[in-house]
């Protein structure tokens, strides 16, 4: 998966551009792309899939839908509201990695 994106920041005076890009690959082991990565600036997030591990795929994706959320609510990125949210996506990893997740059974390879 490869994203480019550019933006323009507006200062008193002057006008910044950014310009960014991610890209994951799957690797020359893994059958499909376990990472998965957010690009907001200023917020850049890596969730990376843990290839090999059950649900490495998903649990790189609830962790950064938490962070997508995060920033859909407008929430402030102070240090407390960042960590707040690491820690939610920790715990949507971890339901994952419980008996107690809907989709265990479909994920084991």
């Amino acid at each position: 998966m490869s994203v480019e994106i550019s933006r323009e920041f507006a200062l008193p005076g002057v006008t910044v551009r950014f310009r960014f890009s991610g890209h994951t690959d799957r690797g020359a082991v893994r059958r499909i792309n376990e990472d998965s990565f957010l690009m907001s600036a200023p917020l850049f997030v890596i969730a990376d899939g843990m290839g090999g591990h059950a649900f490495g795929d998903r649990a790189s994706q609830a962790a950064i839908a938490v962070f997508t959320d995060a920033l859909m609510d407008d929430a402030p990125a102070s240090a407390t509201a960042i960590l707040q949210t690491v820690t939610r996506a920790n715990a949507a990893v971890l339901e994952l990695s419980t008996g107690s997740h809907p989709d265990r059974r479909s994920a084991r390879r």
